[in-house]
C-alpha cells in the first residue's frame, strides 16, 4: 500500500541458503537476509510524494524456477488531515 509493503514467502526448501532482499525507491529497505522454509516481514515505506517502486529479489537456493525479482509501484498517501477550517470573525 501506499505506506508499507508486506511480504509472505512460503514453501521454500529449509535445507537450502534463500534470500530476501527489499528495495524502496532503489535504496535498501530490508538488506540482505537468508531465511528457511518461511519469511515473513511487514516494513515501513518512507513518506514519499511520488509513486515509488518497491523491489523484492528473492534467491532461492533450491531451483532459480522459485527465485521472483519483482517491482511493484507504492502509491502516495492520501493527506487524511482536513484543512483547517476558515475562520469566521463576528
Amino acid at each position: 500500500d501506499c505506506s508499507s509493503v508486506s511480504v509472505d514467502l512460503t514453501n521454500y526448501d529449509a535445507d537450502s541458503r534463500n534470500t530476501v532482499e527489499i528495495q524502496a525507491d532503489g535504496k535498501e529497505a530490508l538488506p540482505v537476509q537468508e531465511f528457511g522454509k518461511s519469511f515473513q516481514k511487514k516494513l515501513d515505506l518512507p513518506e514519499h510524494s511520488k509513486e515509488m517502486e518497491v523491489r523484492l529479489i528473492v534467491v532461492a537456493g533450491d531451483d532459480d524456477k522459485f527465485s521472483r525479482d519483482e517491482t511493484k509501484t507504492s502509491p502516495v498517501c492520501d493527506d487524511e488531515t482536513p484543512p483547517p477550517s476558515p475562520s469566521t470573525s463576528p
